[in-house]
């Protein structure tokens, strides 16, 4: 990962076909997962995210930039 990422936060909002692959495009990248997180109002979609990714995942974008 580029040293300047190296304290900041990413937030995607959604996490459809195209958040997903910007999500997992990021960590394949070197994108650390702690330095990411998702708004998604889909429960389910969160858990799987959250699973699978270990990434932060809030149910609304607020939340997923704060």
């Amino acid at each position: 990962m580029h040293t300047a990422m190296t304290n900041r936060r990413i937030a995607v909002l959604g996490a459809g076909n195209m958040g997903r692959a910007l999500i997992t495009g990021l960590l394949r990248s070197g994108t650390r997962p702690e330095h990411l997180s998702v708004g998604e109002p889909s429960a389910a979609s969160r858990e799987r995210l959250a699973r699978e990714l270990a990434i932060t995942a809030a149910a609304d974008n607020a939340a997923a930039v704060a």
